[in-house]
């Protein structure tokens, strides 16, 4: 697509009644637009930005068995009384619809993954599965700031694990926090895996959290090996569980993923059992693995060294060409030079096997046609839209 074709605008001045940075840059590139609190737009740059993120999850999923679906957004106030979560979940969104019947906007899956899975698991042989989605959450958000990264409208990955045995589920769940981590590594984030609160049927979780001043957790990672734990649960430990150290820091951060197990906490309301070897009936053991992906698209753009006013857009383009045969790539940037605003351009005109010159008047003829090429290109481009939006 040509740049003068793109739907995006950059902004001169901050917009008013922002205070993240990061929310900040994403708007004035032209990455996102606000909609209302809570609930963002993502425009051409930043929904290429989300589905690559998109495609490096769903690539590591998929490498581990993980087996990808889509659930609905909407689900019955019938599901959340089964397990007794309509009136304890503080932030569930709830209406009405046709008939007064009531309904909720799923902030997580359990309520759909668990009857969904019963008419699926009979017999131990059904196990184990894993099942994922990268799909859109609500959440009634009491203080939705920071830009996209608390919203009430939020991209997520979670992924659902069913398991015959608790030895199944604890290799399964130490596999999928080395999947994570390959993750964050994909997507330039270093997250610590932090040891968080439990809960029915676990001391303890993993929280992924990734350093940032802009961060409404609390974490403390020892000196010497860098374990990581919650604020919430430091109290717990007066030396670090690995090493013995008693050395901690203290660091502010964002949490972009976590892995917990939840036992037959969801699998029991909505009778998914099986029959083990003995033909005896258990309820299936499950745990759950989770990351937000508009938090870790938020991420990018905190802590890396990005000044508050941004220089514009990293473009690049490849077409073929007939004269010469071959390809020309183009990138343009808006960058600094002396201190100076300044257009960044680059040009590459590349023939391939028996459109390569082979002879030193094939290669003067190729020469003055790339040379021709690349002059029509830049200024036909600089005389045009590009010259308006870098005004």
């Amino acid at each position: 697509m040509l740049q003068s074709k793109l739907f995006y605008k950059t902004l001169k001045k901050p917009p008013k009644n922002i205070k993240a940075l990061s929310h900040i840059l994403l708007t004035r590139a032209g990455f996102i637009d606000q909609a209302s609190v809570g609930s963002f737009s993502f425009l051409p740059l930043g929904f290429r930005v989300l589905r690559k993120i998109e495609n490096i999850v769903r690539e590591e999923m998929e490498a581990i068995a993980g087996q990808e679906i889509l659930m609905p957004a909407l689900v019955s106030k019938d599901n959340w009384q089964k397990t007794k979560r309509w009136q304890t979940f503080d932030a569930l969104f709830k209406l009405k619809g046709a008939g007064n019947k009531e309904y909720a906007l799923n902030p997580t899956h359990e309520e759909i993954i668990s009857p969904l899975s019963a008419t699926y698991v009979f017999s131990y042989k059904d196990l184990p599965f894993y099942l994922f989605q990268i799909q859109t959450k609500f959440r009634n958000e009491l203080r939705a700031k920071s830009g996209i990264l608390r919203t009430r409208e939020f991209l997520m990955k979670d992924l659902y694990s069913f398991h015959a045995s608790e030895k199944d589920l604890d290799n399964y769940y130490e596999k999928i926090g080395e999947v994570y981590s390959k993750i964050f590594k994909r997507c330039g984030i270093f997250a610590f895996r932090t040891l968080a609160l439990g809960g029915t049927f676990s001391d303890y979780s993993h929280e992924y959290q990734a350093v940032s001043e802009s961060g409404e957790d609390t974490i403390y990672v020892c000196q010497k090996c860098s374990f990581a734990i919650n604020k919430e649960i430091k109290n717990k430990f007066k030396k670090c569980p690995n090493c013995k150290s008693f050395d901690f820091r203290q660091e502010k951060s964002i949490e972009v993923a976590n892995i917990f197990k939840l036992g037959t906490k969801y699998s029991l309301p909505f009778d998914l059992k099986f029959k083990n070897k003995d033909g005896k009936e258990e309820s299936s053991l499950r745990s759950i693995f989770k990351s937000g992906k508009s938090g870790e698209y938020e991420k990018l753009f905190k802590e890396t060294g990005v000044e508050d006013l941004p220089l514009g857009f990293d473009l690049r383009f490849s077409f073929p060409a007939t004269k010469p045969k071959g390809a020309i790539h183009l990138r343009f940037v808006r960058g600094k030079r002396k201190n100076k605003d300044a257009l960044i351009w680059e040009t590459q005109v590349q023939s391939v096997g028996e459109h390569s010159p082979k002879i030193k008047e094939q290669i003067k003829t190729w020469i003055t046609d790339a040379h021709n090429l690349t002059d029509d290109w830049f200024f036909k481009m600089i005389e045009g839209e590009l010259m308006r939006r870098f005004e």
